[in-house]
């Protein structure tokens, strides 16, 4: 199935981190504005605390 653009696809999935040893949750809401482009936030949670975290955009 193919959406025609503009578009909001919203997304929610589990994920493991090897390197935090640590199951989390992600989630992204994409905005599509033609078949070729699209752009969104994405957003990674770990409960298990970290000191060395880093943040990406």
């Amino acid at each position: 199935m193919q959406m025609e653009p503009p578009f909001l696809l919203p997304g929610i999935i589990a994920t493991y981190s090897r390197n935090l040893e640590a199951l989390g949750i992600n989630v992204r809401v994409y905005y599509g504005l033609d078949y070729n482009y699209c752009f969104g936030p994405e957003i990674s949670y770990f409960r298990k605390p970290n000191k060395d975290c880093e943040v990406s955009f």
